[in-house]
């Protein structure tokens, strides 16, 4: 896939011994193209830095991390990581010393991979430090998720407890409940009932009783429910704790309820999903009304759970040949067709997949790779030259796969092909068109 990439390695391993100071001029002009915001070029990007890569060029790398926080600081800090020695080692912990917020913590997860016991040791003191502003702590909550012994523990509860940052407090009570902390059972108590308290971290509290399964805090949930003040994320973290119909079934009512009068088109989604998938037949009830919705996503979400509750096809093919059917709401009527074996929008999803609608293209494309069946192979393999990279990612990707399946004792060489779904190329592209239309001719 990146096979110019690879050239450019070899020509630039090349300059590195005829020429040190060209090298150099390259691998700055390199670094700025890390700030591509494409992960596939920036991947290639990398892939050219390291194969040129000296541990003499570390103070350039560690340089270009400025104060403000870029795309690039992620791939700087791999590149870093990729050098091995104690240089490398003292650089990212210099980085994870100096740099605040996400920068800070991808050189702790660098230091995690290299099990460089000082990381850990120096972030448990930074977060438990109550000198340290809140803005240094922020991301750097996170990395305790990777602490896998109990000393993070207390400094998560003296988090909660002192930090005037809601998204500190939420973010640990969170990772104390993903770490089945019994110890945190009344601080979480305690908080969730206190009506003085930061309606955010009440919410965190009382959704993380019932992951750690403490009865009182269905009572406090169901409360916030029926409030309207459940948010989002515990909404996430509430779904994620039920996991099976018997312990979801107590809470229908309240969510049916909940979804009936949310304006946030996260949460309306989240809930058609999850209780379809926990088999609320009831949901059936409300379910035309969401169809019909023009809210991003809603209607695309009831066509899903039509038929993950198990009722016919065909009260949702209507919406495939009315004209009044939004054409993006007809791709996800038929794309849930096809999760269950139903093709009568397979012709729809081909005609959509060339749609000048962007984001019509792409669910279009992605569906289709669901089909695995003859009738997709040709449209799949016209979007290889589509101008979008997503649409071009999602076709490359459903080829392999749909070969795959069809194929399945006449493997293709996917590597030799050439192809770059990250960087259109008019020649290339038609290029390796052309070489699958031929194989597909040759060998269905």
């Amino acid at each position: 896939m990146f096979g110019r990439a690879r050239a450019a390695a070899a020509w630039l391993a090349a300059a590195l011994f005829l020429c040190p100071s060209l090298v150099a001029d390259e691998l700055d002009d390199l670094i700025k193209q890390l700030e591509e915001p494409d992960y596939q070029k920036r991947n290639a990007v990398e892939d050219q830095i390291k194969a040129i890569l000296k541990p003499g060029d570390l103070p350039r790398l560690e340089a270009a991390i400025g104060k403000e926080y870029k795309v690039s600081h992620y791939s700087l800090v791999q590149l870093i990581e990729s050098i091995p020695g104690e240089p490398a080692k003292e650089a990212l912990r210099r980085i994870l010393r100096d740099k605040d917020g996400t920068t800070a913590y991808y050189a702790f997860l660098s230091l995690s991979r290299i099990k460089d016991a000082w990381a850990t040791e120096y972030v448990l003191g930074l977060l438990a430090d109550e000198k340290v502003p809140d803005d240094k702590k922020t991301n750097l909550v996170n990395a305790l998720y990777s602490v896998p012994d109990d000393r993070a523990l207390p400094v998560l509860r003296r988090l909660v407890e002192i930090s005037k940052a809601e998204y500190i407090r939420t973010r640990a009570i969170q990772i104390l409940a993903d770490r089945k902390d019994g110890g945190s059972l009344d601080l979480f108590k305690r908080l969730a009932s206190d009506d003085k308290e930061n309606e955010s971290v009440r919410g965190a509290a009382a959704v993380a009783l019932i992951r750690l399964g403490d009865e009182s805090g269905k009572a406090l949930v169901k409360q916030r429910i029926r409030e309207g003040k459940l948010q989002y994320i515990d909404l996430i973290g509430l779904t994620g704790a039920l996991g099976t119909k018997e312990k979801a079934e107590e809470y229908f009512e309240d969510l049916r309820a909940l979804l009936v009068s949310t304006k946030e088109i996260a949460i309306k989604t989240h809930l058609i999903d999850f209780l379809a998938r926990m088999g609320d037949v009831k949901l059936l009830d409300k379910i035309e009304t969401f169809l019909e919705s023009e809210e991003e996503g809603v209607a695309e979400a009831a066509a899903r759970a039509v038929l993950a509750l198990g009722q016919s096809a065909e009260g949702l093919k209507k919406y495939l040949v009315s004209p009044e059917t939004r054409t993006r709401l007809k791709v996800e009527v038929a794309g849930a067709l096809l999760l269950f074996d139903d093709f009568d929008g397979l012709g729809l999803l081909v005609e959509a997949s060339s749609n000048g609608d962007v984001a019509v293209r792409r669910s279009a494309v992605s569906h289709l790779g669901n089909a695995r069946v003859d009738e997709a192979i040709e449209p799949l393999v016209a979007r290889l030259s589509d101008p979008d990279s997503t649409v071009r990612t999602y076709a490359f990707q459903a080829l392999r796969e749909t070969f795959s399946t069809l194929l399945p004792y006449r493997p293709f060489d996917w590597e030799r092909l050439g192809y770059d779904a990250a960087t259109p190329d008019a020649a290339k592209d038609a290029a390796a068109q052309q070489i699958l239309r031929e194989f597909w001719a040759r060998n269905k």
